[in-house]
């Protein structure tokens, strides 16, 4: 886009629906003991107008995958929100990362934090130092999801699942969506096709204070 992010949009139709968004995060930089931090990514949920929405609006998230500097530190991912948003609820957003390759994966999934209640896709820390909700793969781990040759650099497969509407707590998934708390029967499943959110919310229109793309990265790797 003009700010030099890679973006994913999806549109939000269906109500009940998660919406999918596949991410992929390389670099011919060799793993090693310095930080690592590729450029972050943004996926946009557009919120169509609705009986609850007078006007359509458009929900941005930003992914950030990073290894803090030092030896055997973890692969880190974190997923938060730039503007704000409720979701149909009036709570927050929810969101999963899945972190993939062949036979591994690793998952998590956590209501959505914005940038008032943590900076971590800003100064990608240590993970000690992190406020919000992280993936974490362990350093010996970290070649398993290594889609590259890791003696000549990096590639990341992450799935991104966004919800607005939380389940209720006795529907025998716990709050999650029921395709969330289900785990995929196979490999293909992670990488189907969107599945898009409708909008029957009541979103708030989405400000514009929360994400100023001059402190995100302007599209090259960072080496810091």
């Amino acid at each position: 886009d003009e700010h030099g992010f890679q973006v994913t949009s999806v549109t939000r139709r269906h109500r009940w629906l998660v919406s999918y968004a596949n991410l992929t995060f390389e670099s011919k930089r060799v793993l090693d003991a310095n930080r690592w931090k590729p450029k972050r990514q943004l996926v946009e949920v557009s919120v169509p107008a609705s009986s609850g929405q007078s006007s359509a609006t458009t929900v941005t998230f930003c992914v950030a995958l990073w290894k803090p500097e030092g030896e055997n530190q973890p692969l880190l991912v974190a997923l938060q929100q730039l503007r704000r948003a409720s979701c149909d609820l009036g709570s927050q957003w929810g969101g999963e990362l899945s972190l993939y390759r062949g036979r591994h994966s690793s998952r998590f999934a956590a209501p959505v934090v914005d940038l008032e209640a943590s900076n971590d896709v800003w100064k990608r820390p240590a993970a000690d130092n992190c406020q919000g909700p992280l993936l974490m793969i362990p350093h010996a781990m970290i070649q398993h999801f290594n889609e590259s040759d890791p003696q000549v650099g990096q590639k990341y497969a992450v799935l991104v699942r966004l919800w607005s509407e939380w389940a209720e707590e006795n529907d025998g998934h716990g709050e999650l969506p029921a395709d969330v708390a289900v785990i995929p029967e196979d490999e293909g499943d992670w990488e189907g096709e969107e599945e898009e959110l409708e909008s029957d919310s009541e979103d708030e229109e989405c400000e514009d204070e929360d994400y100023d793309v001059d402190e995100l990265d302007s599209g090259e790797e960072t080496d810091l």
